[in-house]
């Protein structure tokens, strides 16, 4: 039986589940979260799985009230249609603009330190030829 997961905020997003994924499995199932309307499913075996929305719908969709596992049938789905998922991967999270913004603020800061010491082992080196020169005379 085809399954969904029916996640509440002031309107209802329908999640369309597939076949081999049981939410209430915890052998299955590690936990799940709605964020940004996309189910975002941890796997036992270490995957993440996400999942569309079944509709689109324009409300404030970080995370949801209330969720509940329900059968598909109810809500006039066809379980032979094929659920909108995939597996989230990393190259995802490396096309994150977030933390592409953050390893380049690194890299800059890494770049500014690198120069500082440079100048600071300059002037290091400046002040003690002077002080060489002043002994000398």
């Amino acid at each position: 039986m085809s399954k969904i997961l029916l996640v509440s905020y002031h309107d209802d997003e329908i999640y369309h589940l597939p076949d081999w994924l049981d939410l209430e499995d915890d052998k299955q199932v590690q936990r799940y979260i709605v964020k940004y309307s996309v189910l975002h499913v941890l796997l036992t075996n270490g995957k993440w799985v996400k999942i569309l929305p079944e509709y689109e719908v324009d409300i404030d969709t970080r995370y949801g009230d209330d969720n509940e596992v329900r059968d598909a049938e109810d809500f006039g789905i066809d379980p032979d249609d094929e659920p909108k998922w995939e597996y989230e991967n990393e190259e995802e999270e490396e096309d994150n603009p977030a933390k592409i913004a953050k390893k380049v603020m690194c890299d800059i800061i890494d770049k500014v330190k690198a120069e500082a010491e440079v100048k600071a082992e300059a002037a290091n080196d400046e002040n003690s030829d002077d002080e060489d020169e002043d002994e000398d005379e």
